[in-house]
């Protein structure tokens, strides 16, 4: 097998048997004789070649390289993923906070300041006490959302129907709602779960606090396959529009958001947002929406008017 080398032993075995050659060409040259001393003459040349094992192959590391590429552009995409939603989170928490507890300090400052002069309104002390019940709800409100196994709908119906009865403390106006097993717990994202709360909770509110409502009724139901339809039904006297644009007014109620809020809430998860009249006089409130929904999407949120809007308004918060 090596051209300065001297030659094997003769043997009567016409066959060649190789071990641990390593990865290579060779080339072998092969002698005959039949009497042992006249030799073919010239030798019978063969080469071959050991082909390196399929794990060293080119084909095979380019293929582990890539693969292994892949692995860390997608652990690095994942993490920067999580570190985005993990930022929206506290970005939401801080909003919330701001929105639901920050107005409502302000508000006690504002009221505990008056009511240390001496002609302060002698029922400045229960509009404190209030402030102070409401900026507890509002909080337990952001706590729960929280909580780890309430991103569900049937956690979302149970904590609304909570906060609602919680609006309608003296049972007028009446609180109406499904009961809470009649919905499946389909899972939610917290996006989802926060905003459409907020937004079920505003419209109670506002019927409440404006409507002179006799009853509310709450409605969480299948719209389609993948979406949801939470509807707020009063039978008070209605909402004034300008075109179909709602009106908006700034609310001193802690956790009071505003229409503007609501829409800017469903616009979030790319929810559709709808206030319309009722039949026989109220308002309709609609909120269509996927529990899955993480970012915006390209979704009708303007809210419109249906026709046979009451004359006598209400305006809401």
């Amino acid at each position: 097998m090596n051209p300065k080398a001297a030659w094997s032993a003769p043997t009567r075995d016409a066959s060649l048997q190789f071990a641990a050659l390593g990865m290579g060409r060779y080339n072998l040259e092969v002698q005959a004789s039949t009497d042992g001393r006249h030799w073919s003459d010239p030798p019978a040349a063969y080469g071959f070649r050991v082909r390196a094992p399929w794990y060293l192959q080119a084909w095979f590391l380019l293929a582990t390289g890539s693969a292994l590429l892949a692995a860390v552009l997608g652990v690095q995409r994942v993490r920067r993923v999580s570190a985005a939603r993990l930022e929206e989170q506290r970005a939401r928490i801080a909003r919330d906070l701001h929105d639901e507890i920050g107005s409502g300090l302000g508000s006690i400052g504002l009221l505990a300041s008056i009511a240390g002069r001496a002609q302060a309104p002698a029922d400045l002390t229960s509009r404190i006490a209030s402030l102070a019940g409401e900026l507890g709800r509002s909080l337990t409100d952001i706590v729960t959302s929280m909580r780890s196994g309430s991103a569900n709908l049937r956690s979302l119906q149970a904590h609304i129907v909570e906060r609602g009865a919680q609006l309608c403390p003296s049972g007028t106006p009446r609180f109406d709602a499904l009961s809470t097993v009649e919905v499946p717990p389909v899972p939610m994202t917290p996006a989802a779960r926060v905003n459409v709360f907020y937004v079920a909770v505003e419209a109670i509110h506002n019927a409440v606090k404006h409507a002179q409502a006799r009853t509310i009724q709450l409605r969480l139901e299948r719209a389609s396959r993948g979406e949801w339809l939470l509807t707020v039904t009063d039978d008070g006297r209605g909402m004034s529009f300008r075109g179909s644009e709602p009106p908006d007014r700034d609310d001193d109620t802690p956790g009071g958001m505003g229409l503007r809020g609501m829409r800017e809430r469903a616009a979030e998860i790319g929810a559709a947002l709808e206030w319309d009249a009722a039949t026989g006089g109220g308002t309709v409130v609609r909120l269509r929406f996927d529990p899955r929904a993480e970012r915006p999407r390209r979704r009708r949120v303007s809210p419109h008017v249906a026709a046979g809007t009451p004359s006598s308004p209400r305006s809401p918060s």
